[in-house]
């Protein structure tokens, strides 16, 4: 049949299953639901908006997509009354992403419209979007009805297979924008320390290895907003360059000691050093950088050594010095 007769058989099929108590139970709590998506699946299945517009409408209690006049309408004054059929959309993504360009208008809170294109995919996604938008007046009970049914992973998990396991290309301008305000309207306000965790997990397996820097801490990770290596960046190249802001000493406000070794020149020495390493080990040898580092710690420590030891020895001078002169001091009494 037509995309618009597949789209009647299955209101029907949905509607049915809404009026009585035991298909009720059959459709949504046993694997039935799931069963549909070998029918989506099928060569002679048409996934059209039709076929969109049929579940979001025994999804909702109102309609959020109409097709009157042959033009696609999206509205946000919707209530979500079974969300698990929005999960049916979510893993069908790949039967939804449809080589038919489709274009369609986003109806705003003011009664202007915006006139958007994609895939089926992208207008799922930019329909979605429209149940948790700021200016929708049900968008707190719209967001608890999703959480219910752990719409936010599911969704990622959607993201991941797309982009980690499939050979679709970059999603278009539309699916892009739709899918973060999705996401933002999916975390709530304030955002659950669960799905912040789970969202960063998302974004650092998005992210591509060669824009990622890891550190030596699995939890810590930095997104570089540039294409460049932390190695060849020009912020570590400034930082290089940059002078020792630590005013010297002057030789007269210093201790006279010859033994002894200040910090002061336990820190020039380990930045002549740092930096004659510097001169001759390769910038993109991480293992070079941690030798060096470990170089200059162990010059510190022996440094930090050398100056208890130089400190006890001028207190045992101090304290041998004392007691001389206390005893020439008793001497000098006795004769007198």
């Amino acid at each position: 049949g037509t995309a618009e007769e597949q789209a009647q058989a299955l209101s029907i099929l949905l509607r049915v299953c809404s009026a009585d108590n035991r298909l009720y139970a059959a459709l949504y709590e046993g694997p039935a639901l799931n069963m549909m998506h070998t029918v989506f699946a099928s060569n002679k299945c048409i996934m059209s908006p039709h076929m969109l517009k049929v579940i979001l409408d025994e999804a909702c209690n109102q309609s959020i997509l109409s097709t009157s006049s042959g033009t696609l309408v999206t509205r946000a004054e919707a209530a979500v009354l079974e969300p698990r059929l929005l999960l049916l959309l979510l893993r069908g993504w790949r039967q939804l992403h449809t080589k038919q360009e489709l274009s369609w208008e986003v109806e705003g809170s003011s009664g202007n419209r915006v006139q958007q294109g994609g895939s089926l995919w992208a207008l799922t996604l930019c329909c979605l979007r429209m149940l948790v938008r700021d200016d929708s007046s049900r968008r707190s009970f719209n967001q608890y009805q999703m959480s219910r049914v752990r719409l936010l992973p599911t969704l990622l998990s959607a993201c991941k297979e797309r982009f980690l396991n499939s050979e679709f290309g970059p999603l278009e301008p539309a699916a892009s924008s739709s899918l973060v305000e999705l996401v933002g309207g999916l975390m709530g306000s304030p955002p659950q320390l669960d799905r912040l965790v789970l969202l960063c997990d998302f974004l650092l397996l998005m992210h591509q290895a060669s824009d990622t820097f890891v550190t030596h801490s699995r939890a810590n990770f930095y997104f570089l907003l540039t294409s460049e290596t932390p190695e060849t960046s020009e912020f570590q190249h400034s930082f290089k360059r940059r002078p020792s802001r630590r005013p010297r000493k002057n030789g007269s406000d210093a201790e006279p000691s010859s033994s002894s070794v200040t910090s002061d020149d336990i820190a020039n020495d380990s930045s002549g050093v740092l930096k004659e390493m510097e001169d001759r080990i390769d910038q993109s040898s991480v293992e070079s950088t941690k030798q060096m580092k470990g170089i200059i710690n162990m010059q510190i420590k022996e440094g930090r050594k050398h100056n208890i030891s130089s400190t006890s020895e001028n207190s045992d001078v101090n304290v041998e010095n004392q007691g001389k002169d206390s005893a020439c001091g008793d001497k000098d009494e006795a004769r007198g």
